[in-house]
């Protein structure tokens, strides 16, 4: 227990707020271009901080993304590229996640998530917008539209946590103490040493928590150094301690509000999010529509963000919600 009590602290005090958060707008504004598609960064003070927003695309519907745990607005720079060609899209970059500040709340994240969604939605003037969450982020944005359902058009869920009776047992260890500490720090090593032997693709620790989208650039690497601790894992283990995983409880009824104007995609090779719980369960709404997309898994707007993109937009059908 010393020994352990010791390596936590040791990976704490590597806490550090580098690189600039230039650097990171350069390698994402990079990212971008490479589809020839353009982003602002913008920047709002908050009431969970200071929260950085990846802003692309022109006059179209409006649409707000929400990342993924390990993930963050500049892991989907493919994804944002496809959508910001129909789209004016709005992608959020989380506290602890990104380029926003560290995590400050110390209960349930589904409330502040709500919060910085409202907000930022407020600031940018985005009446009704399309929400589209993935993973985690399906969670916050589900959430956030069951808050409120009035003020969203269309919610489209990309694999999304929060339907499913229970977790995957790997992701029970995140209730451990000090554990996210841990991980953070051992993932970072690790990508560094990827990194240097000139590894491309950089999907985190097999078989761990942490799990990322191809990397051929470096973005996740340098995003990682700005958070050391008080990154999104963080969140997830507050989630898991505080309600033992049930956030179906809420999330999965709610969504009976929003029926005939909910989209659920999963790929049915996902061992991350398994489809089978979540298809049984949103049989009984039968006014949200479930996708399942052979052979994909987890990490499709990632790996597929074209065919993301086409079946998210020819959905929401823009100009008519």
């Amino acid at each position: 227990m010393a020994g352990y009590g010791a390596a936590v602290g040791i990976a704490r005090m590597r806490s550090t707020t580098a690189p600039a958060e230039a650097a990171v707008e350069r390698l994402i504004d990079e990212r971008l271009g490479r589809s020839g598609a353009a982003g602002r960064h913008l920047y709002f003070g908050t009431s969970q901080g200071r929260i950085h927003v990846l802003e692309a695309g022109g006059d179209g519907d409006p649409l707000i993304l929400v990342h993924g745990l390990g993930g963050s607005a500049g892991s989907y720079a493919a994804l944002i590229s496809w959508l910001s060609m129909t789209f004016h899209v709005v992608a959020v970059d989380l506290p602890g996640a990104g380029i926003s500040d560290p995590i400050h709340f110390t209960a349930h994240p589904r409330s502040p998530w709500v919060d910085i969604i409202g907000e930022i939605a407020t600031e940018l003037s985005l009446v009704r917008p399309h929400l589209v969450g993935h993973s985690m982020g399906g969670l916050a944005a589900g959430a956030y539209c069951v808050a409120d359902p009035a003020r969203v058009a269309r919610l489209v869920l990309l694999a999304p946590i929060g339907l499913a009776v229970a977790p995957p047992r790997s992701w029970l260890a995140a209730r451990i103490p000090g554990l996210a500490d841990l991980v953070f720090n051992l993932d970072s090593w690790a990508m560094e040493r990827q990194w240097a032997r000139g590894d491309g693709d950089m999907r985190g620790l097999p078989g761990g928590p942490v799990e990322v989208g191809p990397d051929p650039d470096g973005y996740r690497m340098l995003v990682s150094r700005r958070f050391r601790s008080g990154f999104d894992l963080h969140a997830f283990a507050r989630l898991m301690t505080l309600t033992g995983f049930h956030p179906d409880s809420l999330l999965l009824p709610g969504l009976g509000l929003l029926s005939g104007r909910t989209l659920v995609i999963f790929g049915d090779e996902d061992h991350k999010v398994a489809p089978g719980p979540a298809r049984q369960q949103l049989s009984h709404y039968p006014g949200i529509e479930l996708k399942t997309v052979p052979g994909w898994g987890h990490l499709f707007p990632f790996l597929e963000p074209e065919r993301t993109a086409d079946l998210v937009e020819t959905w929401l059908d823009p100009g008519t919600a």
